[in-house]
């Protein structure tokens, strides 16, 4: 019903952050049927995420892949097996990639309209903001129309581009200045460490779902470098917040050994 969320793009990002926890909860203890239906929903995501034509939705989610089969074949197979699968899998898919004519192989190797060296003076729009207005920004939802007084760069990108710097920690510092880029990145570190009881947790169900949320936060994080989101009212992005701490106060509540006496 929601389409593409607003914007291809923007619907990458919603991937990204599920698709991992769906690869990591199919090695977890989960019955035959419910398996099959959740492989279902991670290859269709997988298929919408392609769908997208987003370099670094698809490229991030494939790096978050790579590193829960790595965690989950070298258990499984030690580490010099699973590496040479791992390697073997990945030219494999590369080749098909770069072999078959499709749109995924057009976007990444053909012309893309200047949109990937848009992003440089963008950011050189972004860091005359910061420089200007460090502490405070320019206010939520300001970004936009500030830009315009602060954009000095030959191509007037502003004008021509009518976007937000791609990238998550500028756009926030320029919108809520440092003081909230280092509020927003204590609240990532407070999540994570929130999370640590999870991967740890003897309970491999819950062990899976921490590893694939975490997995799936990195991989937001690393596209966030070269894209942008409207990150205050991205709804998956908090809740899978919500949800890591949540998950990480159960377990540590569930498998912390109180201490004897």
């Amino acid at each position: 019903v929601g389409g593409t969320l607003g914007h291809p793009n923007t619907l990458a990002m919603f991937l990204e952050l599920l698709l991992p926890l769906g690869v990591s909860l199919l090695f977890g203890p989960l019955d035959r049927q419910v398996k099959l239906v959740a492989g279902l929903a991670v290859v269709l995501g997988g298929l919408g995420l392609v769908a997208t034509l987003s370099r670094g939705g698809v490229m991030a989610t494939a790096f978050g892949v790579v590193l829960i089969l790595w965690s989950r074949w070298s258990k499984a197979l030690g580490l010099v097996r699973a590496g040479v699968a791992l390697a073997l899998t990945i030219i494999a898919l590369t080749s098909l990639l770069f072999v078959i004519p499709n749109p995924v192989r057009t976007r990444i190797v053909e012309h893309d309209y200047g949109n990937a060296y848009g992003r440089v003076p963008n950011m050189e729009v972004a860091f005359n903001i910061i420089r200007d207005r460090p502490l405070l920004g320019v206010g939520l939802n300001n970004y936009t129309e500030a830009a315009r007084a602060y954009d000095h760069t030959p191509e007037q990108i502003i004008a021509l581009w009518n976007a937000p710097v791609h990238s998550l920690f500028l756009f926030i510092a320029g919108e809520v200045g440092l003081i909230g880029l280092a509020s927003f990145l204590l609240l990532l570190i407070g999540v994570v460490r929130a999370l640590l009881p999870a991967l740890r947790s003897p309970d491999p169900l819950v062990a899976s779902a921490g590893l694939g949320i975490v997995v799936g936060l990195m991989a937001f994080l690393l596209h966030s470098q070269v894209d942008y989101s409207s990150w205050p009212l991205f709804d998956t992005l908090w809740f899978l917040l919500g949800l890591s701490v949540g998950i990480g106060r159960l377990s540590a509540a569930l498998w912390t050994v109180p201490p004897e006496g």
